[in-house]
């Protein structure tokens, strides 16, 4: 590999006393190639054979193998077309086997085109946090609902429809999360200050942390059933605010203020009692997508959920009786197949009504599944 390349970062993951792996990634701005190198260390004077495997399973494209020895590297790599290819971008998964057993699996965020020739530029924002907080609309859509219950693919529609849901989500095309991720970091932030448990730090690790929330300790319990008993004490409330204001200007970056906007949490009902204590006015769009005994098809979170007694699931689905704001139930099958009912949610949330074709069009767009089945 030629090294007339510049590096873009370097990461050392300790596999075991006498081994690591040191994985780098490198720009070759001339070629408009990336090279990802994975470099297996071991002190150990005995050889061992590993194998080093590149998948990107939704690339058919781009899959590669390779064994090689103690102290030895292999390299990948990807050009331009494949960078760019906004249609089928995803992470590569990196798996390193030893005597063809697994014994590290590893995510590779691959950037983005314009990401690597742009790499490096100065950024001059407008506003500020608290400038942004001050003049944005006080009636924001909070999209909540169970993980795996189909609240991305809502949100991706509000999107579709002119609902700006954050300057930091992830690209267009990604269909897992759609989230903000000034708002997750703030998330598990918020939960660790308030509640005071240091056990919920890992903020890569969702899933985990989730059922945690639900069967953990008793203290986080408690504080997930009186959610919305409508009582919040004024020194969280006002931690809460001034975390939020922090975090406004990654989620807002330098677009227009006058924005009709929102954005999308599974668990934004774990914490709605604070975001009604600062926007009294916004509405709850709450995504409700359990089928008793229909796990087909479903993620892996939307069927860890769909095994949850009724009050366990409650918690992401229902308002406390105690909390007043303007919130509703929206059914996820039913805003891809009734394009009436679709219309009802989105006057509601005050955006743009479709036709029927353009109803169609969107999901052809958005590429829902089964939306030959919606056309016939």
């Amino acid at each position: 590999m030629k090294m007339n390349n510049f590096l873009l970062s370097e990461k050392i993951y300790k596999l075991s006393e006498t081994e690591i792996l040191i994985l780098t990634d490198f720009w070759d701005a001339d070629k408009q190639r990336l090279w990802i190198k994975a470099d297996m260390r071991n002190t150990n004077t005995v050889d061992e054979l590993y194998r080093i495997s590149f998948v990107n399973k939704l690339r058919g494209y781009f899959h590669f193998t390779a064994t090689i020895m103690s102290n030895h590297w292999i390299h990948t790599n990807l050009d331009r077309p494949e960078l760019e290819d906004d249609d089928k971008f995803s992470d590569i998964g990196i798996y390193i086997t030893k005597n063809d057993k697994l014994i590290k699996k590893i995510t590779y965020k691959t950037p983005h085109i314009s990401e690597l020739q742009n790499r490096f530029s100065e950024e001059i924002h407008k506003f500020d946090g608290e400038y942004i907080f001050n003049n944005i609309n006080k009636e924001p859509i909070f999209i909540c609902g169970t993980p795996g219950g189909g609240t991305s693919y809502v949100a991706k529609m509000l999107q579709y429809c002119g609902l700006f849901i954050g300057d930091d989500v992830c690209r267009f095309e990604d269909r897992k999360t759609f989230e903000s991720t000034s708002i997750t970091i703030l998330q598990w932030y918020f939960v660790r200050q308030i509640i005071k448990e240091k056990l919920y730090k890992d903020v890569d690790n969702n899933i985990d942390n989730i059922f945690q929330l639900i069967s953990g300790s008793d203290r986080m319990k408690k504080w997930l059933i009186n959610k919305g008993d409508g009582s919040i004490d004024s020194n969280e409330l006002e931690l809460f605010e001034k975390e939020f204001i922090k975090v406004l200007l990654t989620f807002w970056g330098d677009n227009l203020l006058d924005l009709k906007w929102g954005f999308k949490k599974p668990f934004n009902m774990i914490w709605i009692k604070y975001l009604i204590g600062i926007f009294p006015n916004a509405k709850v769009l709450i995504v409700d997508k359990k089928k008793e005994n229909k796990i087909e098809g479903r993620s892996f979170e939307g069927k860890l959920f769909e095994k949850m007694d009724q009050k366990e699931y409650e918690l992401f689905t229902e308002i406390g009786d105690d909390l007043e704001c303007n919130n509703r139930k929206c059914d996820f099958d039913k805003m891809n197949k009734d394009v009436d009912y679709f219309n009802e949610v989105m006057e509601w949330c005050g955006l743009s009504i479709k036709t029927k074709e353009d109803h169609y069009q969107m999901l052809v767009d958005l590429k829902y599944d089964d939306v030959k089945l919606i056309r016939r």
